[in-house]
């Protein structure tokens, strides 16, 4: 499977998205990870530049190199060699399993098989009944989990995750992620 990242540090949401995306040709999926106040934005973006591709995203802090900042996007393409499917699971705070379905949809037409592929997740709120109510559907297919809470949401504002161009609060964006080529 091959796998692009790319970062930029533009403050402008269209010269962001255009630097990040640059040696980006056809995506199977994609994750990103934008500052907060860029984030309806680079969401519609992205889209608009991958219809029909499966992505997720946030906004908050990233990590990079040995620097933690909320002034960067950063995208991860998964090209040749993969399978995605994304999704959200929305109403995380009163009625977790509410969509569940759609990620045992997911899971069943991304077709796992032993070690090649793994759900990546961002989530706004209640990680712990978050992560339970998604093994419902992931132990079944052997599929592990990686991901977490949004982090840097700005004093006041409320945390928000993005599937596919469209926001969501008290939600959980994922993306299951298949190495059609080997293992993970």
């Amino acid at each position: 499977m091959q796998v692009k990242v790319g970062k930029s540090k533009n403050t402008s949401a269209e010269a962001a998205v255009k630097e990040a995306t640059g040696g980006i040709s056809s995506a199977a999926g994609i994750l990103f990870q934008s500052p907060f106040e860029l984030l309806e934005e680079v969401s519609a973006l992205l889209a608009g530049k991958f219809p029909g591709t499966p992505i997720i995203g946030t906004g908050g802090t990233s990590y990079i190199e040995s620097d933690a900042t909320d002034k960067i996007l950063i995208v991860v393409a998964f090209e040749s060699g993969a399978t995605c499917k994304a999704g959200a699971l929305r109403y995380l705070s009163s009625s977790p399993l509410y969509d569940i379905v759609g990620l045992e949809n997911a899971i069943s037409e991304v077709r796992p098989g032993s070690q090649d592929c793994v759900c990546l997740e961002f989530c706004t709120n209640d990680e712990e009944r978050l992560v339970t109510s998604m093994n419902v559907a992931l132990e079944k297919a052997k599929v592990p989990i990686l991901g977490g809470t949004v982090f840097g949401t700005p004093s006041g504002k409320v945390s928000k995750v993005c599937v596919n161009g469209e926001l969501y609060e008290d939600a959980c964006a994922y993306l299951l992620v298949k190495n059609t080529s080997g293992k993970l």
